[in-house]
């Protein structure tokens, strides 16, 4: 039999050169200069893990924070995808009017006089909020995109009487569709276009961030 000759290994500085040429170096390490020169390591473990700078733009890092809110989403199994819309011209006031309808629908209301006109019940529902801009932003502004825990259906003249009242008669347009699960397998797309600002309270506890814009979290694969 004839010797095959020895298979050639390349050195670490030709493979870190092949992948700077083939654009695939972001697959393995965050390319941020400060994350660069940065390592963590677990005192009980020894691990060391690479710094990240943990921006959506980030090719490295951009991916694995979508996965990661993908995880969040279909781990709460929310049940209801709300929209409401001309939610404000700026995001201030976008968020002031999403949190007094939150609060008014956790609230609900016993009705005004004898015959309790008006009265709401409660739902106490927890929530995932998204911004996002109108195409025409000078007219309509803001609108929110919501999923939703806590309740499998909400009458939608109730969710109408809350916006409008949050936003104080501006706005009286609300869309509400139930997200199907089928087997485990999660809400198939959830678009947001636009993010600004996203308030998670799903759980016991409540997380605040951002959300890349123009991001679509996949929850087909959790």
């Amino acid at each position: 039999m004839k010797r095959l000759d020895r298979v050639y290994t390349p050195t670490i500085e030709e493979r870190v050169e092949w992948h700077l040429e083939d654009g695939t170096d972001t697959l393995y390490a965050c390319p941020d200069a400060w994350a660069l020169r940065h390592r963590f390591i677990n005192r009980e473990t020894g691990e060391v893990r690479c710094a990240r700078c943990d921006r959506w733009t980030c090719l490295y890092c951009g991916p694995r924070k979508v996965d990661m809110w993908r995880q969040v989403i279909a781990e709460a199994e929310p049940t209801l995808h709300i929209v409401l819309t001309k939610a404000g011209n700026t995001m201030e006031e976008a968020a002031r009017a999403l949190t007094t309808w939150v609060q008014a629908l956790r609230r609900g209301s016993k009705g005004r006089g004898r015959g309790r006109v008006g009265a709401r019940p409660a739902f106490h529902i927890e929530y995932l909020g998204v911004s996002e801009e109108h195409k025409n932003f000078e007219e309509n502004g803001f609108h929110w995109h919501l999923l939703v825990k806590g309740a499998d259906f909400i009458p939608h003249e109730h969710l109408v009487a809350c916006w409008k009242s949050a936003t104080k008669g501006r706005a009286s347009v609300v869309w509400v569709s139930a997200i199907l699960y089928s087997k485990g397998v999660g809400l198939g797309c959830f678009l947001s276009g636009g993010i600004c600002y996203a308030s998670v309270s799903f759980g016991s506890g409540r997380v605040c961030g951002g959300l890349r814009r123009g991001s679509c979290i996949d929850l087909s694969g959790a």
